[in-house]
């Protein structure tokens, strides 16, 4: 027996639709504070007793500030973030030193902090590398956490004089690998 419709023949009607997906390249980086702002203001108090040093070192320290980044890597094989002094200068017998925490949120392959202690400076210096295609989250407890200190240079009183740093801008840059 065989079944079918009689009069209709047998065929078939296809069709289709292309979908293309364009997905372009992302590079966003941004700074998020836990606090009430990402500016720092740093004031030294003089000893409260004559011959006691300025304090011990560090002499102040803050972690209320985080990296935030989303890429997406078509067209470069890793991204990193690179950090320095673009104005203004660190008093002298003084250092101004950063560390970064390891990524906290989002997902992807996210980049890799620093090892040890980055002394801050005019010249460019990496920070978090290996950022491929990731995402950290957004605000303060997402991405790499940043602690700054300030530091007396032990051996240094000959160069204190009051001073007033003035503002001391740092700026962070996403670079193509």
């Amino acid at each position: 027996m065989a079944f079918g419709q009689p009069g209709n023949p047998i065929f078939g009607l296809t069709g289709s639709t292309t979908f293309d997906v364009d997905m372009r390249p992302i590079a966003l980086m941004d700074l998020e504070t836990s606090g009430s702002s990402s500016n720092l203001t740093i004031t030294l108090s003089a000893p409260d007793e004559a011959g006691d040093p300025i304090g011990t070192n560090p002499l102040f320290t803050n972690s209320e500030n985080w990296i935030n980044y989303s890429c997406s890597n078509r067209d470069v094989s890793s991204r990193h973030i690179e950090v320095e002094i673009s104005s203004g200068s660190v008093p002298d017998g003084f250092e101004l030193r950063l560390d970064v925490a390891t990524a906290t949120g989002g997902g992807g392959t996210l980049g890799s902090p620093a090892l040890g202690t980055i002394v801050l400076s005019s010249i460019s210096q990496s920070i978090v590398t290996g950022i491929e295609g990731a995402f950290t989250g957004d605000s303060f407890g997402n991405g790499h956490q940043l602690t700054f200190s300030l530091h007396f240079l032990t051996g240094s009183y000959g160069s204190i004089n009051n001073q007033n740093s003035g503002p001391i801008i740092i700026s962070y840059t996403l670079v193509d690998d």
